[in-house]
C-alpha cells in the first residue's frame, strides 16, 4: 500500500532549484523523490507524543517546611511578593519543583492562599 502524500510548495533560491534539476536528471528520478530520498536518509530524531513527559524533580518535605518558613517570616515582616521573590531567588532556596532562583510572585501568592495566610478571593 502507498503512503498518503500532501502537497508543498517550496521557496529555494534560482541556483538551488537549477541543481535539483540538473540531480534529478543525473539520477533520473524526479525532483520530489530527490528530496524525499535525502529526509528519509537524515538522522532527525523527535518526540514521542505517545509518551507522558518526565515530571521534575521535587524537594524533600523537610526543605518544603523551610521554605515555608521562611516565607511566612519574609510575610509577617509587611514584605510584598515582589519583595520575597527577590529574596528567595538571591538565597537561591529551590522551588517546589527543584528549580533553583526561578520563584515567580504568582507562585508566592497561590502559596500564601492555600496555607491562608491571604484571603481568596476577596474573602
Amino acid at each position: 500500500m502507498e503512503e498518503e502524500q500532501v502537497g508543498l510548495t517550496l521557496k529555494i533560491p534560482a541556483d538551488t532549484h537549477t541543481k535539483l534539476k540538473i540531480l534529478s536528471a543525473i539520477k533520473s528520478r524526479s525532483m520530489t523523490n530527490i528530496i524525499t530520498e535525502m529526509i528519509d536518509n537524515a538522522d532527525i530524531t523527535y518526540p514521542s507524543f505517545t509518551t507522558k513527559a518526565k515530571k521534575p524533580k521535587t524537594v524533600s518535605d523537610e526543605e518544603k517546611e523551610k521554605t515555608k518558613k521562611f516565607i511566612l517570616e519574609l510575610k509577617e515582616k509587611g514584605m510584598s511578593l515582589g519583595e520575597i521573590v527577590k529574596k528567595l531567588n538571591e538565597a537561591k532556596m529551590r522551588t517546589m519543583t527543584g528549580q533553583q532562583g526561578t520563584w515567580r510572585s504568582g507562585t508566592i501568592s497561590k502559596m500564601l492562599k492555600r496555607w491562608g495566610s491571604i484571603p481568596q478571593n476577596g474573602e
